[in-house]
């Protein structure tokens, strides 16, 4: 196997192309063992599960879930598809950047709305399925953390 065709220990910046013009960014690190440590606020989501092989493919399995990123690894880049085999034909371009830490564009103002506190928020209104939640946010500056509690349990850090 190639040792040249690894992730880079440190820092990358990653996102799944939602629609044309949305994506969903995160951040991850790779230790020098090579796992992958998925960022998600102040908790770690530990990915061991990365199997490549000779011609710069990865494949990176999530734990708890059946979903797994396959892609091509390019020295500094990674380019592929997220998916999800429990969903017909689910499919989300993918990809990531070495070394870049930020999540989020930095803003240049001031936050113009402070999100601090509990929320209550309706998923899915005005349809049958509708169901209430607690957001519960903490903001410093540009910066907001939370979580949403249901009656089935929270959906974890945001």
């Amino acid at each position: 196997m190639n040792k040249q065709l690894r992730l880079k220990p440190g820092t990358w910046r990653a996102t799944l192309q939602l629609t044309e013009k949305e994506e969903l960014p995160f951040n991850f690190e790779v230790d020098s063992a090579g796992h992958i440590s998925i960022i998600n606020a102040e908790e770690r989501i530990m990915v061991t599960d990365i199997v490549y092989d000779d011609s710069g493919n990865v494949n990176i399995s999530f734990p708890v879930f059946s979903t797994f990123v396959r892609a091509k690894l390019d020295a500094d880049t990674l380019r592929g598809e997220w998916v999800n085999p429990e969903k017909k034909d689910y499919k989300l371009p993918f990809f990531a950047q070495y070394g870049r830490k930020e999540r989020f564009a930095a803003a240049e103002a001031a936050p113009a709305f402070d999100a601090n506190g509990k929320w209550e928020v309706t998923f899915s209104p005005g349809t049958e399925g509708a169901y209430k939640a607690i957001g519960i946010f903490e903001q410093k500056g540009h910066r907001i953390t939370g979580t949403f509690l249901t009656e089935t349990g929270d959906y974890r850090y945001l």
